[in-house]
Parts: structure tokens; sequence; C-alpha cells
């Protein structure tokens, strides 16, 4: 047998897998059903299968046409036993239906296209159809108001970010409206993913995934949600704080793996107070956790009574801090023009109420070119830690007010006090 032959015939049987895999589960569901009403089984399914990777064999060995009108008939042969089938009040649903086509269409896949992506979807529809009470119970539970920010959410990112400039404009090039729309993005879209993390998993679970995650984003757009979250559900305040602290740590560390990867002389200048304020909002995110500063953790246990976690996103304020990014950068490049190098460390400060990514980079650049020293790269840097630091706990302050005073000052106090108290006993060294 020849090395084609082989091939042809694994690719057959991968069509009738194909078709066999999709026939066991529609044929475990429907298993109840009366001999004789079934509408498509484990052997019906199978020759499907096989049926489309037949007639891409013909139209390999003879012409393509066949392939079509074989397309068109299995098309037109499907939709009459279907529409025969709901004229007879059998209940047919369009799933098998879909199911049908879709197994035909991947034995065909399976000899003439990519065995890989005929497999692979073939076991991502079986288990489409495997999770169907799973789905549909999902479907029943969300709400309204779940729905309606889900597509303000698509329609921010699907539909208005790409058709957005991605080019630097204004003075100094320091307005790109596609970054900043970005940055609108991810906010709302961490807004969104707590919500759904709280309600999935639970006030704590899905707290600390939201800022270990949300972390490695921005921090600061974690910290806009969860207070945005938490003056709306004040009970909420202990794991939420928990998730604002585990996302700064991220941060941090997030900040010296950049540096490290950049510029490592400065690297071993912020290694000692990064780590440091990571231990120290680490740990705070635990404690929030695990005792927090209500008495308790301040939530009710996962599967608890139901809290009422106000609307899934906060669009309003992930423009507003749009609008602050643009502000923060005008504002940087004006204080860089008119001071100087000398404004250097202002505007670092600027930027760190935004994010320490910017300020990070451009420094670590400065340092490569040699136009910065390792230290006056470290505490650049470190000043934009700690004045963003010193920014969330401002802005968590304003949007959730007492609610959320004391989590703030913790989150801010710990790690800010544990990372300069490295910072300058490693200097004196």
């Amino acid at each position: 047998m020849q090395t084609n032959d082989v091939s042809l015939l694994a690719r057959l049987a991968l069509a009738l897998g194909i078709g066999l895999t999709v026939g066991i589960e529609r044929g475990w569901h429907m298993r109840e059903a009366a001999p004789g009403t079934r509408v498509a089984g484990v052997r019906t399914f199978t020759l499907i299968g096989l049926l489309g990777g037949i007639l891409g064999v013909a139209g390999q060995a003879i012409n393509d046409v066949i392939i079509a009108v074989g397309l068109f008939g299995f098309f037109a042969l499907t939709a009459v036993a279907y529409f025969s089938g709901v004229a007879r009040s059998d209940e047919r649903g369009m799933t098998t239906l879909v199911a049908e086509l879709i197994t035909f269409i991947l034995g065909l896949i399976a000899v003439r296209g990519d065995m890989v992506v005929a497999a692979v979807v073939a076991v991502v529809m079986v288990a489409i159809l495997d999770l169907k009470s799973h789905i549909h119970g999902w479907v029943g539970n969300v709400q309204s108001a779940e729905l309606k920010a889900a597509i303000k959410l698509l329609l921010m990112s699907v539909v208005v970010l790409p058709l957005l400039p991605n080019e630097d404009l204004g003075p100094g090039g320091v307005l790109n409206p596609y970054k900043i729309w970005w940055v609108v993005v991810i906010i709302a879209g961490l807004s969104f993913a707590a919500y759904a993390a709280i309600r999935v998993a639970g006030p704590k679970a899905g707290a600390a995934m939201t800022g270990l995650l949300g972390g490695l984003a921005s921090s600061t757009a974690v910290a806009l949600s969860c207070a945005r979250m938490a003056a709306r559900t004040p009970r909420l305040a202990d794991p939420l704080g928990g998730a604002i602290a585990l996302a700064s740590a991220v941060m941090f560390l997030r900040g010296l793996v950049v540096v490290t990867i950049l510029f490592k002389p400065a690297a071993s200048i912020l290694a000692v107070p990064l780590i440091a304020a990571v231990i120290g909002a680490a740990g705070t995110g635990v404690f929030l956790f695990r005792f927090g500063l209500s008495g308790s953790s301040g939530a009710p246990a996962a599967g608890g009574p139901h809290v009422d976690l106000g609307p899934p996103s906060d669009i309003d304020t992930a423009v507003k801090f749009g609008l602050v990014l643009a502000a923060v950068g005008l504002a940087a490049h004006y204080g860089k023009a008119f001071f100087g190098s000398g404004g250097l460390l202002a505007s670092a400060a600027l930027s760190g109420l935004v994010d320490i990514d910017a300020v990070t980079i451009t420094m670590s650049k400065f340092g490569q070119a040699g136009t910065e020293s390792p230290e006056s790269v470290a505490l650049t840097v470190f000043i934009a830690v700690v004045v963003n630091s010193a920014a969330k706990m401002a802005y968590v302050a304003a949007i959730a007010r007492d609610v959320m005073i004391k989590q703030a000052l913790l989150i801010f106090t710990v790690p800010t006090v544990l990372g300069a108290a490295a910072y300058f006993v490693s200097r004196a060294i």
C-alpha cells in the first residue's frame, strides 16, 4: 500500500470517527426516546461523517463540482427530513439538524483540509452539545443589566476601538486615541469581570481572581472597578480591598520584571524595595480576605444570601478615567518642556497617577541610551510607584468614600512604608 493510500485511509477514518463521536453524544442524549422516534443516532451520524469524507474523495478523484452538488443535495435532504418531522409534531429542535450539517462538513474537511482543525472543531461541538443543560441554566440566570453591560462592552471593544486612529497626536504626541480608549476598555472589562467572578465564585474567591489577574493588566483599573462595586455593596468592602491589594502586589512585581528585562542596573537597585512592597501588598490582601476591618471578612460566604452587586460595569467611570489619562499626558509633556530634565521627576509623578508602565519603559530606555544613570532611573520609577499607590488610595476614597477608607489607607500604607524603608536602607548600606 502506498503512502498516499495510507494518508487517505487515515483521513477517511477521521471523518468516520468524527461522525461516531458526535453520534455517541446524540445517541446518549436521546437514549430514552422510543425506538423509531430518534431523529439521528450513532449509526446515522457515523454514516454522515463518512459520507462527507467520501464526497471529498470523489471530488478529488473526479471534479470538485461533485462536492458542490453533494453539499446541496445533503442540505436539501436534511431540510426535508427536518420539516417532515415538524409536520408530524415530533417536537424536533434545530440542534440535531445543525449538528448533522456540521458533521457532514467536518467529514469533508477531514479528507480535503486540515485534519487537526476538523478534529478540534468536532470536539468543541460535542462539548457544546453535552453542556446543553448548563448553558440553558446559565442563560436563564442572566439578568437584563448583565446582558446590556456585555453588549456595551462589546460595542466599546469590537466596534469603537478598531475605528480609532492608533497615532500619537496633540502636543508632543501624547494623545493617542486608540491607547486612551484601550484603557477605558480595560477598566470597563475588569469591572465586568469582577462582577462575573464574584457572582460565580463567591465574594472572596471571585475578588481574589480579579485582583491577581486584573493586576497583570492595570492595578489602577482594578482599584477603580472594585471601589465602584464597594460603593454599591458595602458588605464587600474587605474582599474588594483585598483584590486591590493583590493587584498592587502584581503591579510591583510586574514593574520589577519590566525593569529587569530592559535595564538590569536599575533593577538591582529596585529589587529589594519592590519585593518588600510586594510582600506588604500581598500580606495586606491576605489580611483583608482572612480577617478584614469590619469585624469579619465583611462578606457573605459563597453560596450564601444574595448580594446586590449593582450594574456589572461602570462605563462612566472608565470614560472619566480616560479623560484623566489624556490630561495627565499633557501635563507631563508641558512639565518636561518647561522644566527640562529637572521636570523628569514631576513628569514621572504625574504619569504615576495613571500607572507605572509608561514611566518604567521610558526611564529604562533612557538608561539604555546612557542619558540617565541607574540611580536616576530607579528613583524615578520608585517615585512613580509611590505616587500610583497614593493615587489608587485617593481614587478609592473618592469613589467609595467612607465605605472603604480604612481599607484604602491600609493598602497604601503597608507596602509604601515597607518599600520606602527598604529603598533607603539598601541605598545607605
